[in-house]
């Protein structure tokens, strides 16, 4: 007995081996539709609203691969951001140790910080 279910988790298993090959765009979604009503998986579904789901497949990769961006700036912002506050952090204490040294303030905060 073949349930909805079992059709369902089929469309997901080639759904996840076309991503992984193809990558989530417009070639892909195209290439899950085709494969899908020849594998009989949703076949008159997918007849009858190809476009549709075109559309919408393709809007949906478009939105994953946008935040898959946003995510990746918002990462490398933070890492900069910590790293940048890590080098003042570390300028900071080796301009203290320089004025402890004896080193004029001048002289010190133009080896350290370049002004």
């Amino acid at each position: 007995l073949h349930t909805i279910i079992d059709t369902y988790f089929e469309f997901c298993e080639i759904q996840k081996q076309i991503v992984q090959k193809l990558g989530r765009n417009k070639k892909a979604a195209q290439a899950l539709i085709d494969t899908c009503i020849d594998k009989n998986i949703f076949r008159e579904f997918f007849e009858d609203h190809k476009e549709e789901v075109m559309n919408n497949v393709d809007s949906l990769f478009s939105q994953e691969q946008a935040y898959e961006r946003f995510k990746k700036e918002q990462f490398d912002d933070g890492y900069n951001d910590g790293f940048n506050a890590g080098v003042k952090s570390k300028a900071d204490k080796v301009f203290a140790k320089l004025l402890k040294s004896g080193m004029s303030e001048n002289e010190a905060r133009e080896l350290v910080y370049g002004e």
